[in-house]
């Protein structure tokens, strides 16, 4: 299934679960430690970039998922991993190499 697909049907689906209006957004981080979801957030990773100098390995968490990205990189380029993941609180980031990194995420928010 195609990316944009795919994150389509994981929003209506949660759409189709959340009984409140939702606003959904979608965000742009540089090198982010830390991506911050509020208890009414939640949150779909759509795309990772990265400017890769070296290997490297990128570890990301939150209280619902998990993921590593690890490459061997034998010249500079840039990498990126279009693998959607969907999170509930807030999104912890580790390169280990120091190499810069991006973050697409698509935020829906509850409206109370």
């Amino acid at each position: 299934m195609e990316q944009g697909a795919l994150i389509k049907l994981m929003i209506e689906n949660e759409l189709k679960e959340i009984k409140s209006p939702v606003s959904i957004s979608n965000h742009h981080y540089s090198s982010p430690n830390k991506i911050k979801l509020d208890a009414d957030e939640m949150g779909f990773i759509s795309m990772i970039k990265v400017d890769a100098q070296s290997d490297f390995v990128l570890k990301y968490h939150s209280a619902t998922e998990s993921r590593t990205i690890e490459k061997l990189v034998p010249i500079p380029k840039e990498i990126e991993n279009n693998l959607v993941t969907k999170h509930v609180s807030t999104i912890n980031f580790e390169i280990d190499n120091g190499d810069s990194f991006e973050v697409s995420i698509i935020k829906l928010k509850t409206i109370n």
